[in-house]
């Protein structure tokens, strides 16, 4: 009800007042923002910055892998060295039994004689195809035999280009993997023990590409069947994680070997200090031991420098006794 003093407002009335107040509320927003809005670029002075490029930190990409293959050695750094090496032998551990008795483990690693000894390219493929294991128990929570691998997908896991060099590398890649032995010391997890009588291979078969398989069809992929050990070794969980996106980022074959050795040293002892002698470095990475500190350090210093440089570690040398 309205008063009878007071007169009802026309529709009219009503409209008009409220475009009044739109039209006030426009005005005041478009003053406002003309207060806030910044010169344009004709009114601003131009100041030249020169800022450096800053390299954003590569997030790392774990993957797992087998951990007595890790430490037994069984990658050589590329040389010219090691053409005509063809065996390498790895003091596994010491220890001694309840009579008293010194007891030393050894692998010896022994390659083809046309292929040579497993080397840095076939590391990156071995980290390559870890990768498409850790995939595959992802995926489907365990290795179903055999395993395909295909060629590209191993390249383009590696981070190289593919052309026929890399090709041919590939597929040397498999043949060391099955050719290549394991004569020693085979750790395994099951028993949590050395076998000291094994005598072993990586891949226990192999067929490429294009090759004939057993069924009588021809392959049309890479496929490989894993030996034993190392099936039972990843069932096992007997695995570490590695950065695969930093070791990629290295480029010298000894740096790769040193991020290896160092890895393994560090996570055995637990993130406390790893010291390695440099004679059981050589040992290992069948390089050519030197007396000289200044020789020692030409013959390292670049990988060292390459390490550092990715920010992985501190090397110091020491020089009481090599």
């Amino acid at each position: 009800m309205i008063p009878a003093h007071e007169k009802p407002e026309r529709l009219a009335d009503i409209m008009e007042r409220v475009e009044r107040l739109i039209l006030a509320r426009e005005e005041e927003r478009l003053a406002s923002a003309s207060v806030l809005q910044p010169p344009s670029s004709e009114e601003q002075p131009t100041l030249s910055l020169d800022l450096p490029l800053v390299e954003l930190p590569t997030p790392p990409e774990y993957i797992q892998a087998e951990a007595y293959l890790e430490m037994s050695g069984y990658f050589t750094p590329s040389s010219k060295r090691i053409k005509g090496i063809y065996t390498k032998e790895k003091k596994i551990r010491e220890y001694v039994d309840e009579q008293g008795t010194m007891h030393t483990l050894k692998v010896k690693i022994s390659a083809n004689y046309e292929l040579g000894l497993p080397i840095t390219s076939d590391l990156d493929y071995y980290r390559a195809f870890l990768k498409i294991c850790d995939e595959i128990v992802d995926r489907e929570g365990r290795f179903k035999l055999p395993i395909a691998v295909p060629t590209s997908t191993l390249i383009r896991y590696t981070g190289k280009t593919e052309n026929a060099r890399v090709w041919r590398e590939v597929r040397k890649w498999f043949d060391r993997m099955a050719w290549t032995g394991l004569k020693g010391a085979i750790y395994l997890a099951k028993q949590k023990d050395y076998d000291d009588g094994a005598s072993t291979t990586l891949f226990s078969l192999v067929i490429q590409k294009g090759k004939r398989m057993r069924n009588g069809r021809v392959a049309d992929t890479n496929y490989i069947w894993l030996s034993p050990w190392f099936l039972s070794n990843y069932y096992y969980r007997y695995t570490r994680p590695i950065d695969f996106e930093f070791y990629k980022r290295l480029r010298k074959p000894i740096a790769k070997s040193l991020f290896t050795l160092l890895e393994n040293g560090w996570y055995a002892a637990d993130g406390k200090p790893y010291t390695k002698s440099y004679r059981a470095l050589c040992d290992e990475f069948l390089l050519t031991p030197h007396l000289q500190l200044s020789l020692i350090k030409q013959q390292l210093d670049p990988s060292h420098r390459e390490l550092q440089k990715v920010e992985f570690t501190t090397i110091h040398f020491f020089s009481a006794k090599w």
